[in-house]
């Protein structure tokens, strides 16, 4: 298995394409050339990058870099997405040394490492129109919808200089590495099994992981805990707190006490209380 790289359907003529997804959304870890702009219109759910966790919900935007891989997984079977993809190298480069064209490459490098903030009544009113007109309506949508989200408040996704694997050999080893973690995140979880995993030693894969990701592996896996975690806490509100430790993977309360409040900065209970 794979980090998978595909380009997204679009005719020849055309440098961008709208596109309405519904629960469940694309279901694997994968990357793509064009940048992408999601708008959750409706649902929750988590979205997990190579070096992360993050929960999502409703009126959440999100932009993914060229070939940032990225997986959201939706929790509702009502969850609606609508996304923009596009191209700058689908423009040509003569319109690139134009003064329009450098502020979408200015756009590419601002927003490489991914985007997340909250939808505006403005954003969303450029969003909308993306869907409306032809393409030369929806670019002049698409590049004011680039000068909106840059005068919003954002967080960045994955750290200002991200480094993402996108070779294939690269993707096959995240891929393998994702995958495992996603399905053993609630069992006991050794240096040496995961290393295993990736066809390297366990110090090669602390530097690879490190080095790919900006956290060790293990606060990668205590990401995803948490993120399972906090789901129960608000889903299984009767759950002794014993049994929801262990079911997401942490060996004792005192270690999830620990690990829940270092990540959330507040204890378990608290949140149960406070969701």
């Amino acid at each position: 298995m794979r980090i998978e790289t595909f380009q997204i359907p679009k005719t020849k003529k055309s440098s961008l394409r709208f596109q309405v997804d519904q629960a469940p959304f694309y279901d694997r870890l994968h990357q793509h050339r064009e940048m992408q702009i999601s708008w959750i219109v409706e649902g929750s759910g988590t979205l997990y990058l190579t070096d992360g966790v993050r929960p999502f919900a409703s009126n959440d935007l999100f932009v993914f870099g060229s070939h940032q891989p990225h997986l959201l997984q939706s929790e509702s079977s009502t969850a609606l997405m609508n996304s923009v993809f596009f191209d700058k190298d689908a423009l040509g480069n003569s319109f690139l040394q134009l003064e329009a064209g450098q502020e979408l490459l200015h756009f590419y490098a601002f927003a490489k490492a991914g985007l997340r903030l909250s939808m505006t009544h403005s954003l969303k009113n450029r969003f909308n129109n993306l869907a409306k007109g032809n393409e030369l309506i929806q670019l002049g949508q698409l590049f004011q919808l680039l000068h909106d989200i840059q005068k919003e408040s954002f967080n960045y996704l994955s750290g200002e200089y991200p480094v993402f694997p996108t070779t294939e050999r690269e993707g096959k080893r995240m891929q393998a590495i994702f995958d495992f973690t996603l399905s053993q995140y609630s069992q006991s979880i050794s240096l040496k099994k995961v290393a295993d995993i990736a066809a390297m030693t366990p110090p090669a894969f602390c530097k690879y992981f490190k080095k790919r990701t900006r956290k060790t592996y293990f606060e990668f896996l205590n990401e995803i805990r948490v993120n399972s975690a906090c789901r129960l806490l608000q889903s299984k509100p009767q759950l002794p707190m014993t049994e929801l430790a262990l079911q997401c993977g942490f060996q004792s309360i005192s270690q999830f006490n620990r690990v829940f409040k270092k990540q959330m900065g507040t204890s378990p209970r608290q949140y149960r209380s406070q969701n």
